[in-house]
């Protein structure tokens, strides 16, 4: 009947990068209506440090890389039961420092130290508005 909603499935899967082979992220599958899907990664992490070359942060899992574009990486479903692995990456990738870490409830710090310096990190995390992310649920 129209007006009514149709019942939403959701098929929890794993989504790696197939160009590193590495750690898999958590993804849901929604079936939304009759002929469309939208795939939604409820866990992510957005880089938002000052790093600069020659160094970058990596977030691995089971010292795996997880798929990562444009400053945000997918993380996996058990992010806040698992650790994770931040890494200070040099120019070519290879792991300078690394510390674990799970994701938090709210609030979290971390921190780092190189050669270099000292770094502190702070960890948040949030509910992002359906609107901000073209419905899918976060």
């Amino acid at each position: 009947a129209h007006g009514m909603s149709e019942a939403v499935d959701v098929q929890e899967l794993e989504l790696r990068d197939r160009n590193t082979n590495g750690a898999a992220a958590g993804v849901n599958l929604v079936t939304v209506g009759r002929f469309a899907l939208r795939l939604e990664c409820p866990v992510w992490f957005s880089d938002r440090t000052p790093i600069a070359d020659p160094y970058r942060l990596e977030l691995r899992h089971k010292k795996l890389p997880l798929p990562t574009n444009k400053g945000v990486t997918l993380l996996p479903a058990k992010c806040m039961e698992e650790e994770c692995e931040l890494h200070m990456c040099n120019s070519v990738g290879q792991s300078v420092k690394s510390t674990s870490f799970r994701a938090p409830a709210g609030w979290g710090m971390m921190s780092l130290r190189t050669d270099e310096r000292h770094y502190q990190f702070c960890l948040q995390s949030e509910t992002i508005a359906a609107n901000d992310v073209l419905g899918a649920n976060c």
